[in-house]
Protein backbone atom coordinates (compact mmCIF):
# COMPACT_ATOMS: atom_id res chain seq x y z
CA UNK A 1 0.00 0.00 0.00
CA UNK A 2 2.88 2.43 0.94
CA UNK A 3 3.84 2.35 -2.88
CA UNK A 4 0.55 3.20 -4.04
CA UNK A 5 -0.36 5.89 -1.42
CA UNK A 6 3.48 8.07 -2.41
CA UNK A 7 1.84 8.91 -5.92
CA UNK A 8 -1.02 10.76 -3.59
CA UNK A 9 1.15 13.52 -2.03
CA UNK A 10 2.58 15.54 -5.20
CA UNK A 11 0.90 18.61 -4.17
CA UNK A 12 1.96 20.60 -1.11
CA UNK A 13 -1.98 20.85 -0.17
CA UNK A 14 -2.28 17.32 -0.87
CA UNK A 15 0.78 16.72 1.45
CA UNK A 16 -1.14 18.26 4.28
CA UNK A 17 -4.15 16.50 3.64
CA UNK A 18 -2.45 12.90 3.54
CA UNK A 19 -0.73 13.43 6.68
CA UNK A 20 -4.03 14.82 8.34
CA UNK A 21 -6.07 12.26 7.03
CA UNK A 22 -3.58 9.23 7.75
CA UNK A 23 -2.30 10.34 11.35
CA UNK A 24 -6.18 11.51 11.92
CA UNK A 25 -7.19 7.70 10.80
CA UNK A 26 -4.48 5.59 13.32
CA UNK A 27 -4.93 8.15 16.19
CA UNK A 28 -8.39 7.06 15.87
CA UNK A 29 -8.38 3.83 15.72
CA UNK A 30 -5.52 3.01 18.15
CA UNK A 31 -7.52 5.39 20.48
CA UNK A 32 -10.38 3.41 20.31
CA UNK A 33 -8.24 0.51 21.06
CA UNK A 34 -7.56 2.31 24.30
CA UNK A 35 -10.80 2.55 25.27
CA UNK A 36 -11.53 -0.74 25.62
CA UNK A 37 -8.53 -1.94 26.87
CA UNK A 38 -9.02 1.25 30.08
CA UNK A 39 -12.23 -0.06 30.57
CA UNK A 40 -11.09 -3.43 30.75
CA UNK A 41 -8.29 -2.31 32.77
CA UNK A 42 -10.36 -0.53 35.53
CA UNK A 43 -12.36 -3.50 36.32
CA UNK A 44 -8.78 -5.71 36.27
CA UNK A 45 -7.34 -3.13 38.85
CA UNK A 46 -10.52 -2.76 40.85
CA UNK A 47 -10.92 -6.69 41.08
CA UNK A 48 -7.31 -7.57 42.06
CA UNK A 49 -5.56 -6.37 45.02
CA UNK A 50 -3.41 -3.57 45.60
CA UNK A 51 -0.49 -5.89 46.48
CA UNK A 52 -0.93 -7.17 42.68
CA UNK A 53 0.39 -4.23 40.88
CA UNK A 54 3.90 -4.57 41.62
CA UNK A 55 3.92 -7.58 40.28
CA UNK A 56 2.31 -6.74 37.57
CA UNK A 57 4.69 -3.54 36.82
CA UNK A 58 7.24 -6.24 36.84
CA UNK A 59 5.83 -8.44 34.16
CA UNK A 60 5.41 -5.34 32.07
CA UNK A 61 8.92 -4.38 32.80
CA UNK A 62 10.53 -8.05 31.99
CA UNK A 63 8.30 -7.82 28.57
CA UNK A 64 9.41 -4.74 27.54
CA UNK A 65 13.00 -6.02 28.15
CA UNK A 66 12.60 -9.70 25.90
CA UNK A 67 10.61 -7.48 23.41
CA UNK A 68 14.03 -4.73 23.24
CA UNK A 69 16.01 -8.14 22.69
CA UNK A 70 13.79 -9.15 19.81
CA UNK A 71 13.88 -5.97 18.10
CA UNK A 72 18.04 -5.13 18.49
CA UNK A 73 18.13 -8.87 17.32
CA UNK A 74 19.63 -10.27 20.02
CA UNK A 75 17.04 -12.62 20.77
CA UNK A 76 14.50 -14.76 18.02
CA UNK A 77 10.61 -14.55 19.13
CA UNK A 78 7.80 -15.88 16.76
CA UNK A 79 6.43 -12.90 14.83
CA UNK A 80 2.93 -12.31 17.09
CA UNK A 81 1.53 -9.81 14.66
CA UNK A 82 -0.57 -10.58 11.34
CA UNK A 83 1.42 -10.74 7.98
CA UNK A 84 -1.83 -9.15 6.54
CA UNK A 85 -1.50 -5.89 4.61
CA UNK A 86 -4.27 -2.88 4.00
CA UNK A 87 -5.10 -3.79 0.44
CA UNK A 88 -4.09 -1.49 -2.04
CA UNK A 89 -7.74 -2.44 -3.81
CA UNK A 90 -8.73 0.16 -1.65
CA UNK A 91 -7.34 2.90 -3.76
CA UNK A 92 -9.95 1.93 -6.24
CA UNK A 93 -12.76 1.46 -3.83
CA UNK A 94 -12.72 4.45 -1.34
CA UNK A 95 -10.55 7.24 -3.50
CA UNK A 96 -7.41 8.63 -2.82
CA UNK A 97 -8.88 10.87 0.41
CA UNK A 98 -10.88 7.96 1.91
CA UNK A 99 -7.86 5.16 1.44
CA UNK A 100 -5.32 7.18 3.37
CA UNK A 101 -7.47 7.60 6.57
CA UNK A 102 -8.53 3.91 6.08
CA UNK A 103 -5.45 3.11 5.80
CA UNK A 104 -4.54 5.02 8.64
CA UNK A 105 -7.53 3.37 10.19
CA UNK A 106 -6.23 -0.12 9.84
CA UNK A 107 -2.39 0.80 11.59
CA UNK A 108 -3.73 1.99 14.57
CA UNK A 109 -5.63 -1.23 15.11
CA UNK A 110 -2.62 -2.82 16.17
CA UNK A 111 -2.88 -6.37 15.15
CA UNK A 112 -4.73 -6.08 11.77
CA UNK A 113 -1.58 -5.82 10.03
CA UNK A 114 2.32 -6.19 10.77
CA UNK A 115 4.39 -4.51 12.86
CA UNK A 116 7.84 -4.55 12.04
CA UNK A 117 8.63 -4.09 16.16
CA UNK A 118 8.30 -6.81 18.85
CA UNK A 119 8.10 -3.97 21.61
CA UNK A 120 5.10 -2.15 19.77
CA UNK A 121 2.92 -5.22 21.29
CA UNK A 122 3.52 -3.85 24.86
CA UNK A 123 1.61 -1.08 24.69
CA UNK A 124 -1.66 -2.56 24.34
CA UNK A 125 0.07 -3.85 27.72
CA UNK A 126 0.44 -0.43 29.45
CA UNK A 127 -3.24 0.41 28.16
CA UNK A 128 -4.22 -2.19 30.38
CA UNK A 129 -2.55 -2.60 33.15
CA UNK A 130 -3.11 2.10 33.52
CA UNK A 131 -6.06 1.94 35.65
CA UNK A 132 -7.19 4.57 33.80
CA UNK A 133 -9.82 5.07 30.91
CA UNK A 134 -7.59 8.51 30.05
CA UNK A 135 -4.33 7.17 30.31
CA UNK A 136 -4.92 3.86 28.13
CA UNK A 137 -6.40 6.20 25.19
CA UNK A 138 -3.70 8.80 25.59
CA UNK A 139 -1.20 5.61 25.35
CA UNK A 140 -2.56 3.90 22.64
CA UNK A 141 -3.03 7.20 20.84
CA UNK A 142 0.61 8.07 21.00
CA UNK A 143 0.97 4.50 19.63
CA UNK A 144 -1.35 5.70 16.80
CA UNK A 145 0.21 8.68 15.71
CA UNK A 146 3.56 7.34 15.72
CA UNK A 147 2.75 4.51 13.55
CA UNK A 148 1.12 7.13 11.30
CA UNK A 149 3.61 9.27 11.05
CA UNK A 150 6.34 7.47 10.22
CA UNK A 151 4.93 5.89 6.97
CA UNK A 152 3.99 9.45 6.33
CA UNK A 153 7.32 11.14 6.60
CA UNK A 154 8.96 8.13 4.46
CA UNK A 155 6.23 9.24 1.81
CA UNK A 156 6.92 13.03 1.78
CA UNK A 157 10.81 12.09 2.29
CA UNK A 158 10.81 10.05 -0.67
CA UNK A 159 9.93 12.62 -2.91
CA UNK A 160 6.45 10.81 -4.33
CA UNK A 161 8.69 8.34 -6.16
CA UNK A 162 7.18 5.11 -5.15
CA UNK A 163 10.19 2.94 -6.04
CA UNK A 164 12.33 5.13 -3.84
CA UNK A 165 9.28 4.75 -0.77
CA UNK A 166 9.52 1.86 -0.49
CA UNK A 167 13.19 1.15 -0.19
CA UNK A 168 12.97 4.31 2.12
CA UNK A 169 10.78 2.44 4.20
CA UNK A 170 12.34 -1.11 4.22
CA UNK A 171 15.61 0.95 5.28
CA UNK A 172 14.16 3.73 8.08
CA UNK A 173 12.57 0.78 9.54
CA UNK A 174 15.18 -1.37 10.27
CA UNK A 175 16.77 1.80 11.96
CA UNK A 176 13.37 2.36 13.95
CA UNK A 177 13.64 -0.85 14.76
CA UNK A 178 16.76 -0.97 16.55
CA UNK A 179 15.44 2.56 18.18
CA UNK A 180 12.42 1.17 19.70
CA UNK A 181 14.73 -1.70 21.01
CA UNK A 182 17.07 0.57 22.82
CA UNK A 183 14.43 2.39 24.43
CA UNK A 184 11.94 -0.24 25.37
CA UNK A 185 14.66 -2.24 27.19
CA UNK A 186 15.76 1.05 28.83
CA UNK A 187 12.23 1.56 29.97
CA UNK A 188 12.44 -1.92 31.05
CA UNK A 189 15.49 -1.68 33.25
CA UNK A 190 14.15 1.77 34.41
CA UNK A 191 10.16 0.34 35.79
CA UNK A 192 12.30 -3.03 36.88
CA UNK A 193 14.39 -0.73 38.98
CA UNK A 194 11.45 1.51 40.22
CA UNK A 195 9.51 -1.94 41.28
CA UNK A 196 13.00 -2.77 43.10
CA UNK A 197 13.22 0.13 45.13
CA UNK A 198 9.23 0.47 45.90
CA UNK A 199 9.18 -3.18 47.17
Amino acid sequence: MIGEISPLVQGGSVKRRVIVLHAFGAVLSAGAVGLALGVLGLTITRILPESSRTPLAVLLAASLMVAGLSDLRLIRLPQLTSDRQTPGSWLCSLGPGGAIFAWGLDLGFILRTRIPYQSALIFPLVGLITGSIRDSVLVMAMYGFARGAAVVTTVLASGSRSAETCTMYERRKETLRSFVGVLAMGLGLGMLLTAAVGS
